[in-house]
């Protein structure tokens, strides 16, 4: 192969602009992804928890579950507030 000079593409920011309306109502669950398969949504739940993927305000509190296919997000806020709870 020859060397093609190239900038790589900008690094993936899909998961942080799917999530950033959920900082705008902490304490609110809400379903981010259908995944093809269960393992693939647990997968997904874990790598979002372990900030494997990019997320908004990465440094405070999130919460991500997964049932079945499907991966749901809460964002809780900084870590020194109170909980919000979902009205």
């Amino acid at each position: 192969m020859t060397v093609v000079w190239k900038d790589p593409p900008p690094k993936e920011r899909a998961w942080a602009v799917r999530l950033e309306p959920l900082v705008e109502k902490p304490g609110r669950w809400a379903l981010v992804h259908r995944a093809p398969t269960e393992r693939t949504a647990r997968n997904t739940a874990w790598r979002l928890a372990k900030r494997t993927y990019r997320i908004p305000q990465a440094h405070d509190v999130w919460e991500f579950e997964h049932r079945g296919t499907e991966v749901y997000a809460r964002y809780v806020g900084k870590e020194n507030e109170q909980p919000v709870t979902a009205a």
